[in-house]
């Protein structure tokens, strides 16, 4: 049985750790004053649902620490080195991954508001490269679920292996042969104030080579303990993989 009214929601346990970010403390502090105006409508002029809100705590987060400096003291050089350094593909998802073209955007715009609700006075002086518009290059258009496709595809699962596969897959990037190599070892759930699994990826049949990971997907962490839970049950070794099942 699902516990209810027990866990915090993302938004909450995210705002949380707004206190962990590598940004200066008194950004900090107005980071948080910051949601507080956004979820009453003072930023976007619509009332915000915590949901809504969790991305953009995350989009905050790439910009601020990538910047690293009180805003009183940012400069239009600072803004512009981000903005290249994003479009570059310098700055990594917690995947170790380029950022998707629309994610790029929703991260750019975030900083956005965020500079003209933190210095409306200069931030039309020094944003400008935040409103660059990007264009698709001629790559192979590839089609992906949204996290919001993925939501409901979660919400649909009819037990804990599917959400804990959908959960894994979608927060890893795992391929097929990386996630059956999935060992009850590999995953370490979160200590103290964090708020991520770690999972290590391994090469197929590893015992070594691999890369470790956090995984971010909002329900993750309940969808990895409510299976590791099942698996402890059938009395898993170190070394077994997780998965146990056939497609």
């Amino acid at each position: 049985m699902k516990r209810m009214n027990e866990k915090k929601s993302y938004y909450d346990e995210y705002i949380e750790n707004v206190q962990n970010w590598a940004v200066p403390t008194s950004e900090k502090k107005q980071v948080l004053k910051f949601f507080k105006d956004y979820e009453i409508g003072k930023i976007t002029n619509n009332i915000s649902t915590k949901r809504t809100m969790e991305h953009y705590i995350i989009y905050l987060k790439v910009a601020l620490e990538f910047i690293n400096k009180p805003l009183e003291k940012i400069t239009e050089k600072d803004i512009d080195k981000f903005s290249t350094a994003l479009l570059k593909d310098e700055i990594l998802s917690g995947h170790k991954t380029p950022f998707a073209l629309s994610v790029k955007a929703k991260i750019r715009r975030t900083l956005l508001q965020y500079l003209e609700w933190r210095i409306p006075k200069r931030a039309s002086s020094i944003n400008g490269s935040l409103k660059v518009k990007t264009k698709q290059t001629n790559q192979a258009d590839y089609k992906y679920l949204t996290e919001k496709e993925i939501d409901v595809l979660y919400k649909n699962c009819k037990d804990d292996a599917e959400r804990y596969l959908v959960a894994v897959l979608f927060s890893s990037g795992a391929r097929a042969s990386e996630f059956y190599n999935i060992r009850f070892s590999d995953i370490k759930m979160p200590e103290g104030k964090d708020n991520f699994v770690c999972l290590t990826l391994r090469e197929e049949f590893s015992k070594t080579k691999g890369r470790t990971i956090r995984l971010y997907y909002k329900h993750a962490l309940e969808a990895v303990g409510e299976f590791l839970e099942i698996r402890k049950k059938d009395e898993i070794k170190p070394e077994d993989p997780i998965w146990n099942l056939k497609f």
